[in-house]
């Protein structure tokens, strides 16, 4: 998992979960933002994407944002800022998601989730000398010291992530639907 998928995968979720509480959404006279639905979705980013984010920057930051900055020299504050955006992407997706719906386009919100979601998993295929090594910033731009992906613990972290990524998202959609549904 790299930051441009987690981003990507933020975004599409938030609007996934508009989808999924399609009924609520549509039927509510209530603002998006009061929403279940709405109400479902923060602990998801709170308690998974965030943490998630925050683990793989610390433990293999350069790698993280495919050493495209130094993340030795970007201050703390900059980070805590860039992680707070990536938490107000789902409300974004969200609250697209719903416009959408009540304008009676539910397939096309479907299909911005899910493309958002899909297109987190290109990343590998855009990026692969950024993706399949991993070293430090100043390892990668004089091209030396760099370890194969598969021998680090960035595979690790990457797998682990992944599995609760999707185990949590699975989690929100269906608890949404059947949220919804009662």
């Amino acid at each position: 998992m790299t930051f441009p998928s987690l981003l990507l995968i933020t975004f599409g979720m938030g609007a996934l979960t508009a989808a999924a509480g399609h009924e609520e959404v549509r039927a509510s006279y209530k603002e998006w933002y009061r929403t279940l639905s709405f109400r479902a979705l923060i602990p998801f980013v709170m308690c998974v994407v965030i943490p998630i984010s925050v683990a793989l920057y610390v433990l293999q930051g350069d790698w993280f944002v495919l050493y495209l900055v130094d993340t030795q020299r970007v201050p703390s504050a900059v980070a805590l800022v860039v992680f707070v955006f990536e938490g107000m992407l789902s409300p974004l997706g969200f609250a697209i998601g719903s416009a959408l719906i009540r304008n009676e386009r539910y397939l096309l919100v479907w299909l911005l989730g899910a493309s958002c979601c899909l297109c987190a998993f290109l990343i590998p295929w855009l990026a692969p000398r950024r993706l399949f090594v991993v070293g430090t910033y100043t390892q990668f731009a004089k091209g030396y010291g760099l370890v194969n992906w598969l021998d680090t613990t960035a595979f690790a972290l990457s797998a682990v992530s992944a599995l609760a990524l999707f185990g949590g998202a699975s989690y929100l959609l269906l608890r949404v639907r059947n949220m919804v549904r009662r």
